[in-house]
């Protein structure tokens, strides 16, 4: 199989029929390995109604790149059950359906909560894995700097229905100071403080860049995050300038819980609750679709219409 990204189809089905083909190659080289590797480690499964966290991002970009369409009324509400909406959460639930039927995906995938698939990975139970953060691999540059640098690679875009670049979601995570806090402007200052760019940048850099600023001010303040680690010259990152790459090209857009003014929507992943129902239930597609749909915009309706009335 072809090792370079750069030598990975980039159209979705082929894409998808890449990882198979991984699999079925190292089964039939490794027989010892059926049904203890997989082609494809993603999306994660579970955590519904807790933490999907991890999962509901992986899905949320196979909807993007099968067509899923952002778009916000004047009030800044998201316009949610649209024709290009629905059929693009109609391809990815049968994709995942057909796919994890086929014995492409590993069996516990439902049940993976956001660790899960990093677990996996290690444990080289997966081949191929979708992560919304630098963890998995600068886990192996802590512990394994030739995994790092020469056994693995991130593709340098995202795959989508008709090859061009796919999009990738970022996310952001809110300061809160109670209302009641003994010391409301003590906090205020050190938020203020630490939202400059430069501490912001020396706050990420620290982490090793698990996490990627998507500041284009701090992107381009250092050029870490454009050259990744070298450990002095003798490597090149096969990682971090493929995060800078994608996110200074794009497109980019929020993270699913950044849709909504209805935090619940995140938590209860209906996109996801649809794959169950498929799955385990036996429910056609079409059934699951219109009902994660119809559920969805009568859970955020009340919500919405009271946004509407400020």
């Amino acid at each position: 199989m072809p090792s370079d990204p750069d030598d990975i189809p980039m159209k979705f089905k082929e894409f998808s029929d890449f990882w198979k083909e991984a699999q079925d190659k190292l089964w039939q080289k490794k027989p010892e390995y059926r049904e203890k590797v997989y082609g494809i480690g993603w999306p994660s499964m579970g955590g519904i109604g807790v933490n999907p966290g991890d999962g509901f991002q992986q899905l949320v970009h196979i909807l993007l790149w099968h067509g899923w369409k952002l778009e916000w009324d004047s009030k800044g509400l998201i316009k949610l059950d649209t024709p290009e909406n629905r059929e693009a959460l109609r391809k990815a639930v049968r994709w995942f359906a057909e796919t994890y039927e086929a014995g492409y995906m590993p069996k516990g995938i439902l049940e993976w909560g956001p660790p899960d698939n990093n677990k996996a990975f290690h444990a080289k139970q997966v081949i191929s894995v979708h992560n919304g953060t630098m963890s998995i691999v600068m886990y192996w540059y802590g512990v394994d700097k030739e995994v790092y640098f020469k056994k693995t690679a991130s593709l340098w875009r995202f795959p989508s229905e008709t090859g061009e670049r796919g999009a990738q979601t970022w996310e952001v995570h809110s300061w809160i100071v109670f209302k009641d806090a003994p010391n409301k402007e003590a906090a205020k200052k050190f938020i203020k403080w630490f939202l400059q760019p430069e501490v912001i940048n020396m706050y990420l850099k620290t982490t090793k860049g698990r996490f990627i600023p998507i500041s284009r001010v701090v992107l381009e303040m250092d050029p870490f995050w454009r050259e990744g680690h070298t450990d002095g010259g003798k490597y090149t990152d096969p990682h971090l300038p493929t995060a800078y790459d994608m996110y200074m090209k794009g497109p980019n857009f929020p993270n699913p819980q950044h849709w909504f003014n209805h935090p619940w929507s995140y938590l209860d992943a209906y996109p996801m609750q649809a794959v169950h129902k498929v799955v385990r239930e036996k429910w056609s597609v079409d059934e699951a679709v219109d009902w994660a749909m119809k559920i969805w915009t009568d859970t955020i309706k009340k919500y919405q219409d009271e946004i509407r009335s400020w």
